[in-house]
C-alpha cells in the first residue's frame, strides 16, 4: 500500500513536489498571474497558454488578496512593483499564514534588486525572474521549469499531450 517512498533526510521542495503530486484532485492546474501592467500580464497569459493551465488575473495587490481568499490557486505569479499592496507585502502575508506558507510563488519583476533584497526574498522560498529576461526572449522556458520543479508541470496534472 505503499505510494511514495523518500530516503531521510528528505528535501523539503522534493517532498512538497511529491505531496502536491499526491493529492492533485484534477488535470488543470490553477495560475494566478498578478501585475498592475496589463501588458506584461498579456504576455505572460499568451507565453503560457498551456491545456493544462487555468490563468487566472488580478490587476493590483488588493485583487491579488481577493482572488487568493476566494479560491487558493495552485501557484502564482507576482510583480514586486504595484501602486497599492507591493509584492513584498502580499508575500509575507502568505508565508505568515500556515494556509499559504508553501504556495509555489515567482517573482516577476521589472526592479532590479539588491543583493539583500534577492536574499531576502530568496529565504521566503520564491523563484525571481526579470521581466527584461522574459520580454527581450519572450520564452516560456522559465515558467515551465519553475512550474514543472514546484510539482505542476503537464505529467504532474495527470495530462498526456501526446495523445
Amino acid at each position: 500500500g505503499v505510494d511514495l517512498f523518500l530516503s531521510k533526510p528528505v528535501d523539503r521542495e522534493a517532498l512538497l513536489r511529491e505531496l502536491r503530486r499526491m493529492t492533485l484532485q484534477s488535470g488543470t492546474r490553477r495560475l494566478l498571474i498578478v501585475d498592475d501592467n496589463d501588458v506584461f500580464r498579456d504576455i505572460l497569459r499568451e507565453l503560457l497558454h498551456q491545456p493544462w493551465l487555468d490563468i487566472e488575473e488580478a490587476r493590483n495587490g488588493k485583487e491579488a488578496l481577493a482572488a487568493l481568499a476566494a479560491n487558493l490557486p495552485d501557484a502564482l505569479i507576482l510583480d514586486l512593483l504595484m501602486p497599492d499592496i507591493g509584492g513584498a507585502e502580499i508575500l509575507r502575508q502568505l508565508r505568515a499564514n500556515p494556509a499559504t506558507e508553501d504556495l509555489p510563488v515567482m517573482i516577476y519583476t521589472s526592479k532590479v534588486l539588491s543583493e539583500k533584497e534577492r536574499a531576502h526574498l530568496e529565504s521566503w522560498r520564491v523563484r525571481i525572474v526579470r521581466k527584461e529576461d522574459v520580454s527581450t526572449r519572450l520564452s516560456a522556458q522559465p515558467f515551465l521549469d519553475w512550474l514543472t520543479s514546484v510539482g505542476l508541470s503537464p505529467a504532474h496534472a495527470g495530462i498526456d499531450l501526446h495523445g
